[in-house]
């Protein structure tokens, strides 16, 4: 009886480190505009999203810029621009709605703009992370499908703009979460070795 105690306890150990130990939730984006093959597939390879339970990110590596992004979240959420070195957004988005959102059933609750000024040197260039903070997400709303954000990518192949949605992806656990699993089921193994002895 004590030595399953002990293995309880060793497992709720483990579990719990590695739990804590988790990526942040990240991912990609899809196009759903498809306005030409080579712009999506340029936007596609170039932008990537993390969510945190508070922050989003969205970092640009390659050309192009995302001029309006747009939430799409529950009720009770909010969302607003935190900052970004060379971005800045604001409220207001100019179209109020993601391009192409309504094929996907994309409802724009938040929308927002980098050319307000009539200048696109705000947007999400490239080499560029925007952050926006979400008030009443959970780290794991974007892959449970319960929170989406779009984006609306200019200047890419040919001139063409293409709009963009999340693709949510499982997280990917840190090499040192293995290693806790690892330790823990030597732990185990010893444990049952020696109950054997006895």
């Amino acid at each position: 009886m004590k030595l399953n105690r002990q293995l309880i306890a060793v497992v709720a150990l483990v579990g719990g480190l590695a739990a804590s130990a988790a990526h942040a939730a990240s991912g990609s984006f899809s196009c759903i505009t498809n306005n030409s093959a080579g712009s999506c597939s340029q936007a596609e390879s170039s932008l990537s999203w993390s969510f945190d339970g508070s922050f989003f990110s969205i970092a640009n590596g390659g050309s192009g810029y995302v001029s309006e992004v747009y939430f799409d979240v529950n009720p009770g959420v909010s969302v607003s621009f935190f900052g970004g070195a060379g971005t800045s957004f604001a409220l207001g988005a100019s179209p109020p709605s993601l391009p192409g959102g309504n094929t996907v059933g994309f409802t724009s609750d938040f929308a927002f703009d980098s050319d307000a000024r009539g200048k696109p040197v705000n947007g999400i260039n490239n080499g560029e992370t925007a952050i926006f903070q979400i008030a009443g997400g959970a780290e794991g709303d974007f892959n449970a499908g319960s929170l989406f954000a779009g984006v609306h990518v200019r200047s890419l192949v040919n001139g063409f703009s293409e709009s963009l949605v999340t693709v949510p992806t499982a997280p990917v656990p840190e090499p040192s979460t293995y290693a806790l699993m690892l330790a823990g089921l030597g732990m185990l193994g010893f444990m049952a070795r020696r109950r054997r002895a006895d």
